[in-house]
């Protein structure tokens, strides 16, 4: 509102002044190049996948144990667009369905407005035990986490990439995502769809899959070969500079 929105209108138009007199826009979703070229009308374009590297060292995450009830992760901080205030509505169905079921969520633990909200919703709807709290995570703790949970959410509205595809691709982990085209872009079948503003319906999907063994290992083999696709840092490298080369000989 007022002043803020402002501010970003401002943000949004400068972003949108440097695509257009761009010589060449490199994309990591194809439906976002797709759009693009609609809203923009940008001639170059080249979509590029994005590069992984797990090559990092492990350590254990001394603060956080996996327990009996199935675990689903919400790996990201108080960011309004990963729809993070919707949990304890989640929570609240699968209470209501007497369904076990805990939310790991690394937010910080810092007062902040949103922090404080949060806390407000999970007491008032009384889902406490539902949804756990744990702070950031080292990369190098990254590991540990993933084998200690079950599930991993995306329920964004809108992403170009996220890391959180790739880790629970990775780690062998049902990605629970949104129904949305910039997810399916990547995804395509390596992911589980659901309404992300639909508290009722997650909770459903949530309760379908917890037992469904065969559905989530079809998934999570799907996934272990889309995460094949991928460049390494090197290969992505190479292709970007020669891309570079080309549009710079272009003109």
């Amino acid at each position: 509102k007022g002043v803020s929105r402002f501010k970003k209108w401002i943000v949004d138009s400068y972003r949108i002044w440097g695509l257009k007199r761009a010589n060449a826009v490199i994309f990591e979703n194809k439906i976002m190049e797709e759009r693009s070229k609609e809203l923009f009308a940008l001639k170059e374009t080249r979509f590029i996948m994005p590069s992984i590297s797990m090559d990092f060292k492990s350590k254990n995450l001394e603060s956080f144990k996996s327990n009996r009830k199935p675990q689903g992760l919400f790996l990201c901080g108080w960011q309004l667009n990963k729809n993070i205030m919707l949990i304890p509505h989640i929570a609240l169905q699968l209470k209501k369905l007497d369904i076990p079921f805990q939310f790991v969520l690394t937010a910080p633990l810092d007062n902040s407005h949103e922090h404080l909200k949060f806390v407000e919703i999970v007491k008032s709807l009384k889902v406490n035990d539902y949804i756990k709290i744990i702070g950031p995570v080292k990369k190098e703790e990254l590991s540990s986490l993933y084998h200690n949970i079950n599930f991993v959410f995306l329920l964004s509205k809108l992403e170009s990439f996220s890391n959180n595809i790739i880790e629970a691709w990775y780690y062998k982990r049902l990605l629970i995502i949104s129904n949305e085209l910039w997810a399916k872009s990547i995804c395509k079948h390596a992911a589980l769809y659901v309404e992300r503003d639909n508290a009722m319906a997650i909770a459903n999907e949530i309760n379908k899959v917890v037992d469904d063994k065969i559905l989530k290992d079809a998934i999570i083999e799907i996934a272990s070969k889309e995460i094949l696709n991928y460049p390494t840092i090197n290969e992505r490298t190479i292709t970007e500079l020669n891309y570079i080369k080309q549009v710079y000989e272009a003109n």
